[in-house]
């Protein structure tokens, strides 16, 4: 066998084995995204039903030994600050002049 014919062999092998490692990842990734759209489908449902967004009880990773209905929504809303100054130290005088009239 002549060195060349070697190289072409080994190119192609090497060609064909990065293929497969590519379709491999390709395939992982398609299925790694349905999956995760997936729990985010029953996370969503599961916060419909419960109105707790807390999945900490879900799967293996378990936090809590508590049921879902057992454990208190985390979500606290707070108002914003509106006594704050605002930095206009980066605005152009048009932006600021609307910014202004909208208050």
């Amino acid at each position: 066998m002549s060195p060349k014919s070697l190289m072409e062999r080994a190119a192609w092998t090497i060609g064909i084995v990065l293929l497969l490692i590519w379709i491999g990842y390709w395939i992982h990734g398609k299925l790694g995204a349905r999956n995760s759209l997936e729990e985010f489908e029953a996370a969503k449902a599961r916060m419909g039903e419960t109105g707790n967004p807390d999945t900490t009880n879900q799967g293996t990773g378990s936090l809590s030994s508590q049921p879902d209905s057992a454990v208190e929504p985390r979500l606290v809303r707070r108002e914003l600050p509106t006594d704050l100054p605002v930095d206009y130290s980066l605005w152009d005088e048009g932006r600021i002049e609307e910014y202004e009239e909208s208050l």
